[in-house]
């Protein structure tokens, strides 16, 4: 999936985003405790979570959407905010993802099969 950001949305990087993915990297999610990849924690810091950050089958079951169609549509929302977007930059480069390729963690077969059964988001 390859997408151009929106001309002149967002266009500077956010040192509070870069804090806050830096501080929330590696930690678990809060509905089941799964360590976090550093794009969920972008994913949750994009949808608001960033007191509470969740993995992205969590970040669905809570919101009622299927994982897939969810990360697509974040993904999408990431890739037209810089503040996003750096932090996004830096997960690839924490975890070995070459230059605009997709994450393994997030790009996967069967991702829309449940892994976890959470309870709702509060």
């Amino acid at each position: 999936m390859e997408h151009t950001p929106l001309p002149g949305i967002d266009a500077r990087p956010s040192p509070a985003v870069l804090q806050d993915f830096d501080r929330l990297y590696g930690t678990g999610c809060r509905t089941c405790d799964r360590v976090l990849c550093g794009h969920e924690v972008v994913f949750s810091l994009a949808l608001g979570f960033k007191s509470a950050p969740r993995c992205l089958a969590c970040l669905a079951q809570g919101l009622s959407r299927r994982p897939g169609e969810l990360r697509d549509e974040v993904y999408r929302h990431v890739q037209d905010r810089a503040c996003f977007r750096s932090a996004w930059g830096v997960a690839n480069e924490r975890e070995g993802v070459a230059g605009n390729a997709l994450p393994a963690c997030l790009w996967r077969e069967n991702l829309d099969a449940p892994t976890v059964t959470p309870p709702a988001l509060t």
